[in-house]
């Protein structure tokens, strides 16, 4: 019998457990960054292409980005170059569930791998926030239409 009771309080504990970690993970700001691609339009004019790293709080607690850019194959990294005039403001401050976005002309970033004699299919952007820097989960601006002229 005694040996029942305790097989219970273990099962209850490891559910207790399991139960806390659970919620303390959906508690934390959980930040997921990607890229995509852009080209504005404005009145009927077609813009120039534009990469926009976006990022997206994922968790349920307040999260802040301080800067963003683009790490190098080599480990350097790049800060972000200019931005549109419409990309989010930095810092950022992310409530649950919220997302913001920098808008970089994609010409400057191939400029810049130009410079640099980097294939900008092996860049991979960032954003630091508070809790550290945050990586996009692939490398690259996987774009078909990416030429350097």
């Amino acid at each position: 019998m005694t040996l029942a009771i305790s097989l219970v309080a273990l099962l209850m504990s490891v559910l207790a457990l399991s139960w806390q970690v659970w919620t303390w993970r959906r508690s934390i700001p959980r930040l997921e960054v990607s890229v995509a691609h852009g080209t504005p339009v404005f009145t009927g004019a077609v813009g120039r292409s534009h990469t926009i790293v976006e990022v997206a709080n994922q968790g349920q607690a307040d999260a802040a980005v301080t800067s963003f850019g683009f790490e190098l194959p080599n480990g350097l990294t790049l800060e972000a170059p200019r931005t549109a005039a419409w990309s989010s403001s930095l810092p950022a401050h992310l409530g649950p569930n919220e997302t913001a976005g920098w808008h970089v002309p994609t010409a400057s970033i191939l400029e810049i791998c130009h410079e640099r004699d980097v294939d900008h299919r092996e860049l991979r952007a960032w954003v630091d926030s508070a809790k550290g820097r945050v990586y996009a989960r692939t490398r690259g601006l996987n774009h078909q239409d990416l030429t350097f002229s």
